[in-house]
């Protein structure tokens, strides 16, 4: 399998649309496991959402996280993640929790491609829905976070700029068609 591309960012700033628009290409996407894990919390009563037990949410993302790239192991194909592990760090350091060794663990323990993809804040397409409850503000914040826990860790960011779904997916793949070139 090859280390999978992260398109990571600030939440509501466009992520799943630009995942959307590559999967239409062809490419194989992997959703975002918080949203997922919010989802199965809500339909069975769990507290493993992040406004009531962060820890256990984040637990329960990484679970999802690494099920989802053990069924990628046999893809030779560009893979493209909503989120990662370094996400999920960055959300405990944000909130000011410690980071659990177990999940230290499990993040040097996946191999990413070495350039990440962000979103930015962007006020006019965020929305709040059932699975989103944080602010515009928390979000931004949440952004500031995990770009600078992408570029600690040595990753190349490269920022998506405020464009059209086509015109931000497109900015995607010419920088890597770029790199292999």
């Amino acid at each position: 399998m090859p280390s999978p591309f992260i398109l990571s960012g600030c939440s509501g700033g466009g992520k799943s649309s630009i995942l959307d628009e590559l999967k239409d290409r062809g490419f194989t996407v992997v959703p975002e496991a918080g949203r997922r894990v919010v989802a199965d919390a809500l339909e069975t009563n769990s507290t493993a959402l992040p406004w009531i037990d962060p820890l256990s949410f984040c637990r329960a993302c990484c679970d999802l996280h690494m099920q989802d790239l053990a069924k990628l192991r046999k893809q030779e194909r560009r893979i493209f993640l909503d989120r990662s592990l370094i996400d999920l760090v960055a959300y405990l350091e944000m909130k000011q929790i410690a980071v659990p060794a177990d999940l230290g663990a499990a993040l040097h323990a996946v191999s990413y491609a070495k350039i990440v993809f962000l979103t930015p804040p962007w006020q006019e397409i965020f929305v709040n829905d059932q699975e989103r409850k944080a602010s515009f503000e928390e979000a931004a914040l949440e952004y500031e976070h995990l770009l600078s826990s992408y570029q600690s860790l040595g990753y190349q960011v490269t920022l998506l700029p405020k464009a059209s779904i086509a015109e931000r997916t497109d900015m995607l793949l010419n920088e890597l068609d770029q790199m292999d070139a």
